[in-house]
Parts: structure tokens; C-alpha cells; sequence
């Protein structure tokens, strides 16, 4: 039974049909998809207004930057290419669309001047939950639809208030009153004339980027938020203008030089909803798109999870002397209640020398001694019984590879397994295609086992990160972005059917089903995106489905603003407890910028009260590493105040301008305001 706005909307859409059906509509005719709440207008020129269905406009596309396409024409290289404004068609069809959902319009544009080129779009309405459906796609012609720009670009004043909601890092809010600029990314780096062509398009890039592919605007009572389905050929654009507008500016990226299949998303347009229902909404949609799993359904397949999120991260650079260090530290932490996640990163080796048959360099040793017989520092024999010693010891054992590195002088390089850019230069970054990226997995797998060695969980380095999501453009093995992510997923599931937990570099939404842990619990670091406040969205949706560190919390590489307190961001961001986060830099490698174990000085004063803070953030941790955080609040009009909430009780509250905050639920905490134990990071 259809309620009277539905009836409306449909009622609506037949009358449009029946006069509009296959014929050419005249370029000042608009059309509007009306539904529950809002009504959509669809202008001559393709902007898009969304009025109130009482008639007050809420929103709006530019009306400066219009969707654009870039063409090259057919037998030509890509300096040709031209850009046609998609409103200047010379014909424009419109036709009646329904998927069974959204019902509205296939608009089909074509005869543009000085190049054969048909490109469609799908502006559809489910009129019940007022979201719209956006699809585009080349549909005919002879020259090769290439990329499509500002479809959509949404823009608000900021006099209209409210705040963006950008899925970079954990997530950012950018209040309309932020005093800080953000130029579009593309600018910032055109500017300084570094990152030119397709590399600098692809930085922006959903799931290279931005670890969620969920945008938001919120004003007042009303918000609109866009789930981005097409999303490893999408990019954002951020803007902020103080005291002049903020917006969100999409691009469809060419999949091996063109658009090959009908990008697409969804707009759904809502009241009363702030970021947490932002969250929460693209929750549910992952959960219904098979993305979203949790650490206690991925343990029924890995046990190990159930052991590894009770655990503190403690990362060794493996050397011969290490061991008997090391297992003294296992001892030492798991008589104090803390059992440990060992990682095994990489060992001191720089270079690479053929005569002594040592790894290129250090983040290259495992794989290279794995592909090749070339021993690890001490011998195979002494790295085995280590890991055995601490499995016994309650030890959780890690190890990495980096399945992306694949250089010319070092071992098991191999010139046909070498990625091409759209120039045909290899790729300097990862080197090795994508192709083989479970190739290499299992050739790691395969070689610990040979070696007798037993480990629990595998990171995979690079991926998720900086790197994997490169096209290669060889005519051997081509891959797009998307069989990009396909190659690194098929490695996180070969090495959980080995009964190994799969982990990668930084939080990001497409890895979630098949990924366990990362090495950064936020994959926030304070670069030309981090303005604004940094909340918990990426935990609002995934918290309880992976386990991550914190990249703010004393890692040197990471420009961590001086005004914001680790120890506090990693309760907020709910981050699982790391002991080399607690140290200072210069505790063992004076100068080195960051902290390796073992701990120095078991009988130091400086080492106790961080211990003491250590054992309370373990505490929290495993209180609330299996459940869902349900919310986040601004207890204050300045944001300084802040409050968590877990769905099995547990609240943490932050005085950001005071660096205090109290937990309550959690044994250890009293539930008054206390500073937690900072360190000298």
C-alpha cells in the first residue's frame, strides 16, 4: 500500500514518462524525481537542486564547476584528449528508469562539437527513503570516454553552518566555522608542481586516500550523505573556504585509460542526522554488502584472534643477540598480565650485498631470504627456536613481508613480474604488479613452513596503504585499480587458510571482511587533509572488526600536531595498547627517530609508571576490543569535550583542552577525571 508522498511521486514520474518517453527534450526543460521528503530537480544545464517537497532548497550542485568528460579521440594519444561540457550536447533523450527501487530517468547526451563520443547518466529516486541513484557511463561513439569531473560537486555556504564529514584517517569533521583553508588536493600539489598527470589524479582516490567510501554535509536538521559504490575509480575533492563555502567534488577515474563500466552511487538526503547516523547508516550498508565482519566471527575460522586482541604490541628488530632479551621481556610482561603480539618487522640490514648474500634492505629481508637460499642474520635454526620459546611463552608471533618490493639488484627479481605506468616506465612504487601479489604471499607462506616456522598472524606491508592500488598497464598482465584490490584480498584469504591471521598497513573499509589487524589503528597523520576535528567515524562503523595501533602515538615518522595528546587519541580512537609507543625515541637507537625493544632497563624508575598507565590501557582495550562503539558525542560547543559509548556499557569521556579524560566500566579506572601517562615520545 502506497502512503500519499509515495503516490505522489509516482503518480509524478508516469505523467513525465508518457510525455517524455524516447523523444528529444528541449535544453531548457528540467525534470524533477519527487519522494518522500524531498523533491529532486534535475536542471537544463544537469545541476541538480533538492527542495524540500514544501518547497524550501536545501541543496544544490555548483554552479560554477558543471560535469565535465574527458574524450580522447579514436587513433590518438592522450595529449589530444579534449574536455566537453556534458550540458552541450547537441541531443539529449530522455527515458523512463526503474531498477525496481529508484524510478526516474536515463538521460543519454550525444552530437557534441568536434568529438563522437555518447555518454548517459541514470538520475533515479526511491522515493520512499529519498535516495538517489547517480550512474554514468559511454554508451556509444567512437572516440573513448576517458574521465568524468564534478559529477557531482556539493557545495554549502559556510553562513549556513554545520560541518562536512570526511572519511580521512579515522575521520575528520569540518565545522563551517573552521579558520583553516583546504584547497582541493589536485591544487595543493599542482601549486608546487610536484606529483604530475595520472599519479597526482589517483592520491585522492576512495580506498587509497580516504579509508571510508562515505561523505557527508550536515546543516541544522538536515543532512545529505553519498556512498560511493564505484568507489576504486572515484575521487574527492575536499574544499574548505573560510567564510566562504565548503564542498565535496567527485571525479570518475579511467579504469586502464577509460571508463569501462557504469560508475555509480547513491545520495541519500535525511534529517536529524549527524555523524554518527552518517556511520552508522554506511554500517549497515556494509554489513548488507557482505563487507563488514567481526573479530568474533572471523575467530571462529582463526582462533588466534581471541588471543592476539588480549595482547600488547611489541616490535622487535631481529638480530642475532635479541632472543634472550626478548624472552625476558615475555616473561616480564606476561607476569604483570600483559601478554604479547611479538612482530618480527624486519632485521638491520641496509643494503644489499652479493658477495655476503645479504637483503637489499631491511624491509626486504624476510621475502628475500624466503624466495632464495640466503640466511637470516644468526641462521634460520636460531630465528625458529626464538618464535617456539615465545609461543610457549603466550606469545602471539607476527612477521612481515612486503609483497609490493621488487628490485632490480635484489634477490628473486624477476623482469617480467615488473608493473608499467600508463607511460610504460616501470613503476617506482611498488615495482612488482599487482598481478602477483598472491603469487608472492604464497611463496612466503610456502617458505616458512619449509623453515619450520610457526607464526600466528602475517602483515602484508604496503598494502592498504601507499601502495597496491597502482594500475599496471603491461600488455602481459594489465590490472586496474580493482583487480588491484581483488590480488591484495586473495592474499589476506590465502593466508587465513593456513589458519594465519591476515593483517595490513592501514585501516581501510574494503579490507575489513578479510583483515584482522593493521599495523595503524587510525592511519591519521596530520597532512594537507587534517583539518578540522578528528573523530571516530571509521570506528563507528568497523571498531570491533580489527585490531590496529595508533599512528600518532610516537611513531617518528608521523608529524604529530603539538597540541593533541596521544594518549588521549588512542582511548578515542579506541587503539589497541603498543609498549614502543611508550618509550623515547632515544631509549635504544639514540637518533634513530623511533623505538625498538627489548626494554633497555627493567629496574628503571622512568619504566614503572609508564607500565602502570600500559596495564590501564589494556584493561580498556580488552573491555571493548569486541564491542561496538555505538556513539560519539560533543559534550561542548568547542568540541573539547567528548564521550564515547560502547555497546556493552563501557563510556570514556575527553577533556581535549585539559588532556584529562575518565572511563567508566573498566576495571582499573575509578571513573574520575585523571591525565593519563604521557612519556617522552
Amino acid at each position: 500500500m502506497l502512503n500519499r508522498h509515495e503516490f505522489i511521486g509516482v503518480v509524478t514520474l508516469i505523467f513525465a514518462w508518457a510525455g517524455l518517453a524516447g523523444s528529444s527534450i528541449s535544453a531548457e526543460r528540467s525534470l524533477k524525481l519527487t519522494g518522500n521528503r524531498v523533491t529532486v530537480e534535475i536542471q537544463a544545464d544537469l545541476s541538480l537542486h533538492v527542495h524540500r517537497n514544501s518547497g524550501e532548497l536545501l541543496w544544490m550542485t555548483s554552479q560554477d564547476l558543471k560535469p565535465t568528460g574527458i574524450v580522447t579521440p579514436a587513433d590518438s594519444n592522450e595529449k589530444e584528449e579534449q574536455t566537453v561540457n556534458l550540458h552541450d550536447a547537441g541531443r539529449r533523450q530522455d527515458e523512463p528508469f526503474d531498477d525496481g527501487d529508484h524510478r526516474g530517468y536515463l538521460i543519454r547526451l550525444s552530437d557534441f562539437s568536434e568529438t563522437d563520443v555518447e555518454i548517459s547518466l541514470v538520475l533515479a529516486l526511491d522515493a520512499a527513503s529519498d535516495e538517489l541513484l547517480l550512474e554514468v557511463q559511454q554508451t556509444g561513439g567512437q572516440d573513448r570516454l576517458k574521465q568524468v569531473d564534478h559529477l557531482y560537486r556539493l557545495e554549502k555556504p559556510t553562513s549556513d553552518g554545520g560541518y562536512l564529514v570526511v572519511p580521512h584517517g579515522s575521520g575528520y569533521l569540518i565545522p563551517a566555522d573552521c579558520p583553516k583553508d583546504l584547497a582541493p588536493y589536485d591544487d595543493y600539489f599542482r601549486k608546487r608542481g610536484t606529483m604530475g598527470g595520472n599519479s597526482r589524479r589517483s592520491k585522492n582516490i576512495i580506498g587509497f586516500r580516504y579509508t571510508l567510501p562515505v561523505f557527508g554535509m550536515v546543516k541544522g536538521n538536515d543532512c545529505f550523505y553519498q556512498i560511493v559504490e564505484s568507489w576504486w575509480d572515484c575521487s574527492v575533492d575536499v574544499e574548505h573556504l573560510p567564510g566562504d563555502r565548503s564542498s565535496l567534488d567527485f571525479k570518475w577515474l579511467p579504469s586502464l585509460g577509460e571508463l569501462r563500466y557504469p560508475r555509480r552511487c547513491l545520495l541519500r538526503f535525511a534529517e536529524g542526522m549527524d555523524h554518527v547516523g552518517i556511520a552508522k547508516a554506511y554500517r549497515a550498508h556494509a554489513r548488507k554488502t557482505g563487507l563488514l565482519r567481526t573479530l568474533e566471527e572471523k575467530a571462529e575460522e582463526t582462533p588466534a584472534i581471541r588471543r592476539y586482541v588480549n595482547g600488547i604490541e611489541y616490535r622487535v628488530l631481529w638480530r642475532p643477540d635479541v632472543d634472550k632479551k626478548a624472552l625476558v621481556d615475555i616473561r616480564n610482561f606476561r607476569s604483570r598480565g600483559m601478554p604479547l603480539n611479538l612482530f618480527f618487522p624486519k632485521w638491520d640490514s641496509q643494503t644489499y650485498d652479493p658477495a655476503s648474500r645479504k637483503p637489499w634492505n631491511a624491509h626486504a629481508g624476510w621475502q628475500s631470504c624466503l624466495m632464495q637460499e640466503i640466511p637470516v642474520p644468526g641462521g634460520w635454526q636460531r630465528l625458529v627456536r626464538f618464535s617456539r620459546a615465545a609461543k610457549i611463552e603466550g606469545a602471539v608471533v607476527k612477521v612481515m613481508i612486503n609483497p609490493n618490493r621488487h628490485v632490480a639488484n635484489a634477490p628473486g627479481y624477476d623482469a617480467t613480474r615488473r608493473g608499467l605506468d600508463h607511460d610504460g616506465a616501470t613503476l617506482g612504487w611498488p615495482g612488482i604488479s599487482p598481478n602477483f601479489a598472491q603469487d608472492v604471499t604464497k611463496q612466503a607462506l610456502d617458505g616458512l613452513m619449509l623453515q619450520g616456522f610457526q607464526l600466528d598472524a602475517l602483515y602484508l606491508d604496503g598494502y592498504s596503504a601507499h601502495v597496491g592500488m597502482s594500475e599496471d598497464y603491461s600488455p602481459d598482465h594489465p590490472v586496474s585499480r580493482r583487480k588491484a584490490i581483488e590480488s591484495m584480498v586473495a592474499s589476506f584469504r590465502e593466508t587465513r587458510s593456513r589458519g594465519i591471521m591476515p593483517g595490513a598497513e592501514l585501516p581501510r573499509f574494503w579490507a575489513m571482511r578479510d583483515c584482522d589487524f593493521f599495523y595503524f589503528r587510525s592511519g591519521w597523520s596530520s597532512d594537507i587533509l587534517a583539518i578540522g576535528e578528528p573523530i571516530p567515524l571509521y570506528q563507528l562503523v568497523f571498531h570491533e572488526c580489527y585490531a590496529g595501533c595508533f599512528s600518532g602515538g610516537g611513531y617518528g615518522r608521523y608529524d604529530w600536531p603539538k597540541e593533541m595528546q596521544p594518549r588521549l587519541y588512542e582511548l578515542l580512537m579506541a587503539a589497541q595498547p603498543a609498549y614502543n609507543w611508550m618509550l623515547p625515541h632515544d631509549d635504544v637507537h639514540p637518533g634513530k627517530g623511533f623505538t625498538e625493544v627489548p626494554v633497555p632497563d627493567w629496574e628503571s624508575p622512568r619504566l614503572k609508571p609508564r607500565l602502570d598507565w600500559l596495564k590501564r590501557w589494556h584493561s580498556f582495550y580488552r573491555s571493548i576490543a569486541l564491542s561496538e562503539m555505538v556513539s560519539h558525542q560533543f559534550l561542548s560547543e568547542d568540541r573539547m569535550l567528548q564521550r564515547v559509548e560502547y555497546a556493552n556499557g563501557v563510556t570514556a569521556e575527553f577533556d581535549l583542552a585539559k588532556g584529562l579524560c575518565r572511563v567508566q566500566g573498566v576495571e582499573g579506572f575509578n571513573g574520575n577525571w585523571e591525565k593519563p601517562h604521557e612519556g617522552t615520545l
